[in-house]
């Protein structure tokens, strides 16, 4: 929907995203049967912040890591 002329209609970037939001929603609900979706939700293990490094570069690497992990033991990497 990003690459829709109407889209560019929007000078910022947020504002584009909303409108092809908005007209995606849109297509969705009038024509359903358009395209199928399938959706699937993994959902890792709670971790707390406390286990997380202090340095948000070394937090972010740890979470990476977590769900690369994760990715691998389920098989879809």
């Amino acid at each position: 929907a990003q690459q829709f002329p109407l889209t560019r209609l929007r000078r910022r970037r947020i504002d584009r995203e909303r409108l092809a939001a908005m007209l995606q929603v849109l297509v969705h609900t009038l024509f359903p049967a358009a395209w199928r979706v399938r959706l699937r939700v993994d959902v890792l293990a709670p971790r707390a912040a406390r286990d997380f490094p202090r340095s948000e570069n070394e937090a972010r690497a740890a979470l990476t890591s977590s769900v690369a992990g994760f990715l691998l033991r389920h098989g879809r990497a």
